[in-house]
């Protein structure tokens, strides 16, 4: 399965299309820095799209 976001990061300070993957184990992945902890993971807004579709999610 596969969710695309797209929006403001504040890595790159620009728009960007983020997409997030889901493993067969179910364990979903996302093509940015989302995963490793981004320092902006809370205040960027497709940060807080991600965050909130996985808590919808689990």
């Amino acid at each position: 399965m596969e969710k695309n976001f797209s929006g403001y990061c504040r890595v790159s300070d620009g728009p960007r299309l983020v997409i997030l993957e889901q493993d067969d184990d179910g364990t979903w992945e996302a093509d940015c820095n989302y995963d490793a902890a981004c320092p902006y993971r809370s205040e960027c807004p497709i940060g807080r799209e991600i965050t909130e579709f996985l808590e919808q999610t689990t």
